[in-house]
């Protein structure tokens, strides 16, 4: 079985941020922004994200510049990307 898979873009930001994933089969799905503090900056939660490509998008304007993490977590898998906000 194939894991998930996630994008960000642009990446640096400085205003928004798009979060494109790819899910092999529908799943449950956790997403989290978090800090190089581990402070919680952004979370949701599907309980039925359906298999295939979706994606949102994120206002970062009002976060301190920095570097952050971006955890996509599933039934399948973990996926962390690092997102850098100038």
């Amino acid at each position: 079985l194939q894991s998930p898979t996630m994008q960000l873009m642009p990446n640096p930001t400085r205003s928004q941020v798009t979060i494109q994933w790819k899910l092999p089969t529908t799943s449950s799905l956790d997403l989290t922004v978090t800090s190089v503090d581990s402070k919680v900056v952004y979370q949701n939660s599907w309980s039925k994200a359906l298999a295939g490509t979706e994606q949102i998008s994120l206002n970062v304007s009002e976060l301190v510049q920095g570097i952050y993490f971006v955890l996509l977590r599933t039934e399948h898998g973990l996926v962390s990307k690092k997102l850098v906000v100038q």
